[in-house]
């Protein structure tokens, strides 16, 4: 009875599984929320007024603004977003105040967001440490989890430390996790050795995503600002919810059934390893 009720069990359990892991997949299925408010420091110094890649008369902004706007209306109704602008201002050394905070976190910003990167014109100097720290306090990153994805497409010009700045926020926050994209990075000039900025992905396990066009920026926004999947501890609650729907399944079968009171199976060995979106992101 022991055996079969193990099977019955590991066949209804990868029923469960697979509903679980396909919701999302589906337009008429909700999506569970993210569970970690997220910050886009966006750059848009002097360089992004530059053409993009392959392109002659579209500059890198205008092929940032159409990938935002493919992403920024599927994240934002499960993930809280704010948004933070550097770069426009007088183009001078020395000259790097300028890091505004164009949108507090809120939900459903999409449209808030996409109204101001439209205007945005890019201008001045690059100012990527001190951005990225002011991401870090609007998100409040010494109390709550944060989320910070810098789009740069070149490096520090303002005298930051992006490398001190990262064991700063790995230091003092709760859980502080920045993801850079560097658009176009391998054409920007006057970047010897590795590229600096990565310290601040590296630093607070984010990722560093290269883009060059608008498919890997929309790819790369995704990845960044879209809420994680499972995998290791991020998977059990999700794992721990599918547990309670089997636990209650069997004890709702009678005696007689191969699902028996007496033959509840091993959830852990019975588990399977599925991608399950959870709200840990």
């Amino acid at each position: 009875m022991a055996a079969s009720g193990a099977v019955c069990a590991a066949v209804l359990l990868a029923g469960l599984a697979a509903g679980a892991a396909g919701a999302g997949d589906s337009d008429n299925t909700p999506r569970l929320p993210c569970a970690k408010d997220a910050v886009l420091v966006l750059d848009a110094s002097g360089s992004m007024a530059g053409p993009g890649f392959g392109e002659k008369s579209t500059t890198r902004m205008a092929t940032a603004r159409q990938a935002l706007a493919e992403v920024l209306p599927e994240v934002a109704p499960v993930r809280n977003l704010g948004l933070i602008v550097f770069g426009p201002g007088p183009r001078a050394p020395g000259v790097c105040a300028s890091i505004d905070l164009r949108l507090p976190v809120a939900a459903n910003s999409a449209e808030r967001i996409m109204q101001v990167i439209d205007t945005v014109q890019p201008y001045g100097q690059t100012p990527i440490a001190a951005s990225v720290e002011r991401a870090a306090e609007v998100l409040n990153y010494r109390k709550r989890p944060a989320v910070i994805v810098l789009l740069t497409d070149g490096e520090e010009t303002c005298g930051g430390n992006p490398c001190a700045l990262a064991d700063s926020l790995k230091r003092d926050g709760l859980d502080t996790t920045v993801h850079v994209i560097g658009y176009m990075v391998s054409h920007t000039s006057g970047i010897p050795g590795p590229y600096p900025t990565r310290c601040l992905p590296e630093r607070t396990g984010g990722m560093f995503v290269s883009a060059e066009t608008k498919d890997q920026l929309v790819s790369a926004l995704r990845t960044t600002l879209g809420c994680a999947y499972s995998s290791g501890l991020e998977r059990r609650p999700a794992r721990d919810a599918l547990q309670a729907s089997l636990r209650s399944e069997i004890q709702s079968r009678p005696r007689s059934s191969c699902l028996a009171r007496d033959a509840a199976p091993n959830f852990d060995t019975l588990t399977p390893n599925r991608r399950i979106p959870i709200n840990g992101g």
